[in-house]
Parts: structure tokens; sequence; C-alpha cells
């Protein structure tokens, strides 16, 4: 579909001829934490079947006299299993690179599912994980969306663990499908 519901769902069955063959998604979150966390994300889909998804991350925690930030970059490839219309279900392989003090790359996998039971709302479930040198960064995330055509607006709760340091909250959102 050219966006969520333009139809039913994300993906729709329709004659060859009419269906939208690439898309592309680009969104962002605020973590409300006293460690603020935030996230930006793009999603190409040259495919019904495979998408490009980068993603950046900053964490960020202020003290009286210093400020901490941690960055977290990902880049992954996902493979689409399931796209019918009322879910989409997926799982990706790539890489993400840990900044500032750490500099290091490692694999990462993801895999997660949409659901769109009644138009406007989805449900967002997936899980990240990324292995740092000897360690691992982890990020479930739980979101309800609102679907406005092009535009979602998002709230639900994430958690990270970020080699150990558990950082989990609401978070706030919005999607924009073109």
């Amino acid at each position: 579909n050219p966006y969520p519901y333009y139809h039913q769902g994300e993906y729709t069955k329709l004659p060859l001829d009419a269906v939208k063959k690439s898309s592309f998604r680009i969104g962002g979150n605020y973590l409300m934490n006293s460690i603020e966390a935030y996230n930006f994300n793009l999603l190409y889909k040259p495919l019904p079947i495979l998408g490009v998804e980068v993603t950046h991350k900053k964490f960020l925690e202020r003290n009286r006299e210093t400020r901490e930030v941690l960055d977290i970059t990902s880049v992954m490839a996902n493979y689409y299993r399931f796209r019918e219309k009322y879910f989409t279900g997926w799982w990706g392989l790539g890489v993400s690179h840990v900044g500032n003090e750490v500099n290091s790359y490692g694999f990462t996998y993801a895999l997660g599912i949409e659901v769109y039971p009644l138009k406007p709302i989805s449900f967002h479930l997936s899980w990240k994980e990324s292995f740092i040198n000897k360690n691992s960064i982890g990020e479930f995330k739980s979101q309800v969306k609102y679907h406005f055509k092009k535009l979602a607006l998002y709230s639900g709760f994430h958690r990270n663990n970020v080699a150990g340091e558990i950082i989990k909250a609401p978070v706030i959102g919005l999607e924009f499908s073109f």
C-alpha cells in the first residue's frame, strides 16, 4: 500500500499493476526518563519482501557537572516474511556501531511484528540485539500507532539494555510514509 490502511493494513492483495513496488518511512521518538533517548530511523523497502533500515539512537544523561552521551547507529537488512493484510512480520541482520569512547562495531539481529486490527490503529512489537565488545545491547519496543494517511503518531514503552544498564520508559514519536 502507499501507506498503512490505504486499503487494509500495510500490505494488500491487488493486481500487480496496481501495487506500489517500494516504500520509504522516516520517523523518530523521544524516550522520557532521567536518561533521555532520541531515536531516528529510516526504512526503505525496494521490494515488498526486503527492507534496509538505518537507526540512530542518542542516550543523554545530564548531571550537575557533567553530560554523558552515547550514540548507537545500526544498519539492518530486513526480510518481511509475513505480509498479510492484518499483520506484517520480519527478521533482520546487520551491523551496529557504538560511538563516543567505545567506538566499536558488532553484529546485530532483529525481529518484529506489526498488527493492523482496526483502522486507524496498529500495534508494533520488536526486539533488536547487538553484540559489541563481548557485551550485549538489547532493545524491546511496544507501541500503539494512530495512522492519519501518511502520518502515524505513536506512544509506547521501550526497554533498552546497554551493557547491563537497563533504561526503560514510555516513548512518544511519529512516522511519515511515502
